[in-house]
């Protein structure tokens, strides 16, 4: 329906508003993972949770030479959606 479009309009949105789509691209690898290529890799596995404390924290080393660096001014109810939305892909 409209509304799922409307409300991955409004995803990537925010996501534009935190600047992950400064580094990821939803179908293309930027200097990230596409998000797509994150949510085929953690698929049917509990990684919200995970993948929360890597956009927190940064992370190296599981997608290249290249770390990702930490997004603390991230807020965590927007996080959370942000996270459930790149794995529902």
């Amino acid at each position: 329906g409209g509304t799922s479009g409307q409300a991955s309009n409004d995803m990537v949105q925010m996501a534009k508003h935190y600047s992950c789509m400064n580094c990821h691209g939803v179908d293309n690898r930027l200097i990230g993972p596409a998000f797509r290529d994150i949510a085929r890799r953690y698929r049917g596995s509990d990684m919200e949770s995970q993948l929360m404390a890597r956009v927190k924290y940064g992370n190296s080393g599981e997608w290249g030479a290249v770390p990702a660096p930490p997004q603390p001014n991230v807020n965590e109810y927007d996080l959370q959606q942000l996270i459930k939305w790149i794995v529902s892909m």
